[in-house]
């Protein structure tokens, strides 16, 4: 059986609201107090009502009673919430699934008491999900869950457990293989889904999943040469943008290389940063499997261009690749001093390679994780 639970809190309309409002024909719809006005105000009938009924009037009761609806009455007086309350009535009249709509907003004591109401045992034989507009929340137990969705959308993996062991994903932008998440650090916030299923399974705790529909935007960045010719181009994900930077995470794509002064691994994740108003771009380059900063690779490029969900960047050979503890390899000077520029642009060119061994020198963004000193 699945059930479409009405709390009393802030419905929030969305992608994943409509989306449990169209199964609504196919659920049994109970609702915790006045949650039932929410439903009727969507053009639902409750099957059962359930609390102190604090939240409606004697009116309001004896019209829904009328129209057939089961009416739950307890005292104002108890130890559980209204949506506790309906949450066991949920597991004693055999639910499998409960979506619950209005759980959140309002009163922050009670939007943490009803994620927290995910964790209950005695609950813990249905599916129980929070939708909130484009979001879905659920508890996770230990085991290997399927989750369904989108490339692009957000996933963020919260420790509701002191510590949750052993985690591993598959099909997620930032990977966690057999690593542990704490309570307190936010590591497991923003992570993406590459394609439409993704996996999480771990040992041991418990964590609160929380999917949000195409937060992750994506952009194509295209590379190229110094005559306007495209290269090459790719798809990144969106982290910031303004008038003059786009910034974007993506993934090394293809096999191994070994450059000598770097080696890159397919999968090594990149953090690229396009400027409308510098001769240059820098890539962020950290370790695939342990997330170790490898170096920046820096492009003097012809100032970048942005259009409608894409950047694109004229490449002028020359590079400079920035070691993690500082140290600086000026590349491709050579093929650099081939080119037909004109000197304005070689001058604005050693003037890029000039800017970032500043920027280097004095540890600025992006280039303040470097190591030592």
């Amino acid at each position: 059986m699945k059930v479409l639970l009405f709390a009393n809190g802030i419905i929030s309309h969305g992608a994943m609201t409509q989306r449990a409002l169209a199964e609504a024909g196919a659920s049994r719809v109970v609702c915790a107090d006045g949650g039932a006005l929410h439903a009727r105000e969507l053009g639902l009938r409750p099957h059962t009502i359930i609390g102190d009924l604090d939240s409606l009037t004697p009116a309001q009761v004896a019209d829904f009673k009328a129209a057939g609806c089961q009416v739950l009455a307890h005292p104002a007086e108890k130890d559980e919430t209204d949506l506790e309350l309906a949450l066991l009535h949920c597991r004693d009249i055999g639910a499998e699934t409960v979506i619950i709509l209005g759980a959140l907003g309002g009163r922050f004591d009670q939007t943490i008491a009803n994620l927290h109401l995910l964790t209950l045992p005695a609950l813990s034989a249905m599916r129980i999900s929070l939708v909130d507009g484009e979001q879905t929340i659920r508890v996770l137990s230990p085991g290997a869950h399927r989750l369904d969705g989108q490339a692009g959308d957000t996933i963020s993996l919260i420790p509701l457990s002191a510590s949750v062991e052993g985690i591993v994903t598959r099909d997620l932008k930032y990977p966690l293989r057999d690593e542990s998440l704490t309570r307190g650090p936010a590591r497991g916030v923003s992570n993406v889904m590459l394609s439409e299923q993704a996996e999480v399974r771990f040992r041991r705790g418990a964590l609160l999943l929380v999917r949000t529909i195409r937060r992750a935007r994506q952009i194509t960045i295209i590379k190229r040469d110094a005559f306007g010719a495209e290269q090459l181009s790719y798809q990144g994900i969106l982290v910031m943008q303004d008038e003059t930077c786009v910034c974007i995470d993506a993934e090394f794509a293809l096999a191994d290389r070994d450059l000598g002064y770097i080696h890159l691994r397919r999968g090594d994740r990149f953090r690229e940063w396009f400027y409308a108003d510098r001769w240059y771009n820098i890539f962020r380059v950290k370790d695939v499997d342990s997330g170790v900063i490898k170096g920046w690779y820096c492009n003097i490029t012809r100032p970048a261009q942005f259009g409608a969900g894409q950047a694109a960047a004229e490449d002028l050979a020359l590079d400079v690749f920035v070691y993690p503890d500082g140290r600086t390899l000026l590349l491709d000077e050579a093929e650099f001093a081939e080119l037909k520029l004109s000197a304005r642009e070689r001058e604005k060119a050693w003037q890029a390679v000039a800017s970032i061994k500043a920027l280097v020198a004095k540890r600025l963004p992006p280039f303040d994780e470097i190591r030592g000193e």
